[in-house]
């Protein structure tokens, strides 16, 4: 699909907010393999881990990792053509009188939608790497600073938001690392559904990983082809009911 240019008066920051979305439909997707692919002795899962999978799985453990993978590069394709289009045209928008007027009010808190949709591309970025390139999840030592350091920059240069990624998830981060990843080290388990059925049986286990399926169907699926037919609506002009079958066409 092609996009069409947009005047620079009529743009908007919000629209950064369907770059965020494409992205945030891509990482949706490795979650699926993160919760549904076994990665024994890996916190997440691998190119190395999903080819042993693959190998080794039957027709539905296969199928999975391709439809899996495949649309997480399409949407992760989608977040970045999406980002350059924005990036364009908000270039454009920044040198309007309109931008002047903009910055100088309440309105100005929408530019946060840029660093938000950056911060998201360290993330897609990340998954991508340790996903597709062989051997590179070894390198996680090196991989996590330079991540960090990444956020760090979007934050120096666009605004804070983008640190609160990591800011925020470290009270959190501190709990798993000194709280739960212990006990899921002690029962050899890499899901939480996973632990969930050793704790209480295989029917919890089910539950709760169809659980989490349907969240991330309603709220993540629903947002990022909300945020994004909302942006391919003005761009073209149609329904929004048209501009969601386009986003998930292409």
């Amino acid at each position: 699909m092609r996009y069409s240019s947009l005047p620079a008066e009529r743009y908007s920051p919000l629209y950064y907010l369907s770059s965020v979305g494409a992205g945030g439909l891509a990482v949706s997707f490795f979650m699926y393999l993160l919760w549904l692919t076994p990665h024994p002795k890996q916190p997440i899962p691998t190119f190395s881990t999903l080819s042993d999978a693959f190998s080794s799985g039957g027709p539905a453990m296969q199928a999975l990792i391709v439809a899996a993978g495949l649309v997480f590069a399409v949407f992760s394709l989608l977040h970045f053509r999406l980002l350059a289009w924005n990036w364009k045209h908000d270039r454009a928008w920044r040198a309007t009188e309109g931008f002047k007027s903009f910055s100088n009010g309440n309105a100005e808190s929408q530019l946060m939608a840029l660093p938000l949709a950056l911060a998201m591309s360290v993330n897609v970025l990340f998954i991508a790497g340790a996903l597709f390139i062989p051997g590179l999840w070894e390198m996680a030592e090196y991989l996590f600073p330079l991540a960090v350091l990444a956020f760090a920059s979007i934050g120096y240069t666009t605004g804070i938001v983008a640190g609160n990624f990591e800011w925020y998830a470290f009270i959190f981060l501190f709990l798993l690392a000194m709280v739960f990843a212990p006990r899921y080290l002690a029962f050899k388990v890499t899901t939480m559904p996973e632990f969930m059925g050793n704790r209480y049986g295989d029917g919890t286990r089910t539950i709760l990983a169809w659980y989490a399926l349907i969240k991330m169907l309603i709220s993540w699926l629903s947002l990022g082809l909300f945020a994004g037919g909302f942006l391919v609506r003005q761009i073209l002009g149609i329904p929004m009911w048209q501009s969601t079958i386009v986003l998930v066409a292409f």
